[in-house]
């Protein structure tokens, strides 16, 4: 993964400007599909990147979770008005580029709190910053990641049979409503430990190439054919001139969450900038 520290905000809008030039470019040649960059943001910058699951359960395997998923299903469903029901488990083929057995459950999991191995991003660069600047944590630097999947060569295996890879679930799963009006995509990075398919964190995936290294004027046979994965650094000072340009394009606590909690928490960042 590689680490870009920045100045200011608009730098960040630069950078980023240029991650959109550059597949846009490519799409143009490309023979196969070119990704969408996503965007995440953390509070703070020394956070890792990982999922739910990752924190409390490093490299849970695939098997173990989905028999945590029948277990609880009928609790679930007991206690609630859903009616959840989730396919026999069968073993992928390979420990990259599936998608995870009873994938729609797991997201209302995930959206509910329950550990889960999905990353959420955004399409939106702006939703991220959000969810970096809003919160109040004494971080003196926040972090905003960028990942592109597939540059338009279709993809091939990571480097070695045992090393992680970032599998992209697309935007589209039946869920929470949030996850439209955030613009969210999901994620899950995996590999073989022990001959089993087990969940690990995203940030140990290997980028090919610095952002640097890939200017949109570049030949664009030398650009890095999959697994671009950016960490943007910037300072938590930008909080206010962030925030509140991001209102202004109606990027807020209430226009993302829909809740009154949500619409007192937009209020105050208005009444009382920080």
């Amino acid at each position: 993964m590689e680490e870009i520290e920045l100045n200011s905000w608009e730098e960040f809008e630069s950078k980023i400007q240029r991650l959109f030039s550059l597949t846009e470019l490519r799409r143009e040649k490309a023979f196969s599909v070119v990704s969408q960059p996503l965007f995440r943001g953390h509070d703070d910058y020394d956070y890792p990147l990982e999922s739910t699951l990752d924190r409390i359960q490093p490299n849970y395997t695939l098997s173990k979770y989905y028999s945590t998923l029948e277990k609880i299903l009928i609790t679930i469903n007991s206690c609630t008005e859903h009616n959840w029901t989730i396919p026999k488990y069968i073993e992928p083929k390979t420990p990259y580029w599936f998608v995870p057995p009873a994938y729609n459950f797991m997201s209302y999991l995930r959206h509910h709190g329950f550990p889960s191995p999905l990353l959420d991003w955004s399409r939106s660069p702006y939703i991220a910053a959000f969810f970096a600047f809003n919160s109040h944590s004494y971080s003196s630097k926040v972090a905003i990641f960028s990942f592109i999947e597939s540059m338009g060569y279709g993809k091939i295996g990571p480097p070695t049979r045992d090393d992680p890879a970032i599998t992209g679930l697309g935007q589209y799963v039946t869920t929470h409503k949030r996850h439209y009006l955030q613009q969210s995509n999901y994620t899950i990075c995996t590999k073989r430990i022990n001959n089993e398919i087990s969940f690990t964190k995203h940030q140990d995936v290997t980028t090919q190439a610095g952002l640097d290294s890939i200017m949109p004027e570049q030949d664009l046979e030398d650009i890095p054919e999959q697994d671009l994965l950016f960490k943007f650094i910037l300072p938590a000072s930008e909080k206010r001139t962030v925030l509140t340009k991001l209102d202004l394009m109606n990027i807020n606590e209430y226009s993302l969450f829909g809740t009154e909690e949500a619409l007192m928490g937009t209020l105050r960042n208005r009444e009382f900038p920080l």
